[in-house]
């Protein structure tokens, strides 16, 4: 049998535009592209999402069309959500450091993400801004 690792991720990034930059470009070359079972194997190598023998996580960038219609003069913002199950892959603590890497210098509104390594309790990482006072509610 294998071992299998379902993860769930959600990052809300605040974006400033004035910065310049093409945030959503930036925020692709930081994730990587993902590795599919059959990418070739150059695709595994320069992939940086954690990966299992079947492919790595995947991910979609959200950007809040309210900003981009040019209708509003509100701030950008960008949600990117990451997921997949990982084949033959148990290593939760590898996948919250990379994703405490991955929103290292990024602007945070929130973020969290979820990982359950089958047969063993689900783990939660939460990003926390100095100061909070985060309550965690476990739902059965």
């Amino acid at each position: 049998m294998s071992q299998w690792t379902h993860v769930n991720c959600s990052i809300r990034v605040d974006i400033f535009p004035f910065i310049g930059k093409d945030d959503t470009k930036i925020i692709k070359e930081r994730l990587g592209t993902p590795a599919l079972f059959d990418s070739p194997e150059k695709d595994w190598k320069n992939c940086k999402l954690p990966k299992g023998s079947e492919g790595s996580l995947q991910y979609f960038i959200n950007e809040n069309p309210h900003f981009l219609d040019g209708k509003t003069n509100g701030q950008r913002f960008d949600v990117i959500t990451i997921f997949g199950d990982l084949r033959d892959y148990d290593d939760e603590k590898a996948i919250g450091i990379w994703f405490k890497n991955l929103i290292q210098g990024m602007m945070i509104r929130q973020a969290i993400c979820e990982i359950e390594v089958e047969g063993n309790p689900t783990v939660i990482y939460l990003f926390e801004s100095a100061g909070d006072k985060t309550k965690r509610f476990i739902l059965k």
